[in-house]
């Protein structure tokens, strides 16, 4: 069976709110929403760590981050030099490429809450 929740324990976790690291946190994630359930500061013990737990604790964590550059209208270089795709190939098969592109790249995103406390 599934667990209802899964843990990420950071080592550092950057709060875009507070513009600021804090050190020892956990955030809790809701398995069937992805939402963010709780972030809270741990000790430093090994305690609250469980097995199944996303460990992280030698890593920062700075979510939010999006790499928003993208190529939608082309494909991959190995299939087609980009000159020749944007010669070659037609403004709907192109606008199609894309439309699926963005489709995909939406479909990838963890929906979660706003930030909650931290």
């Amino acid at each position: 069976m599934q667990p209802k929740s899964i843990a990420v324990h950071t080592g550092l976790l950057f709060d875009p709110k507070a513009k600021a690291f804090g050190e020892n946190a956990s955030v809790i994630f809701d398995v069937e929403t992805g939402a963010i359930a709780d972030v809270f500061e741990r000790d430093n013990s090994d305690k609250c760590i469980s097995n199944g737990d996303i460990d992280l604790r030698s890593k920062v964590a700075m979510p939010g981050f999006v790499d928003a550059h993208t190529h939608i209208f082309l494909h991959l270089y190995e299939e087609r030099p980009a000159q020749e795709q944007m010669r070659d190939e037609s403004i709907v098969e192109r606008t199609i490429r894309a439309t699926n592109h963005v489709r995909r790249a939406l479909l990838s995103v963890v929906r979660c809450k706003p930030w909650g406390r931290y």
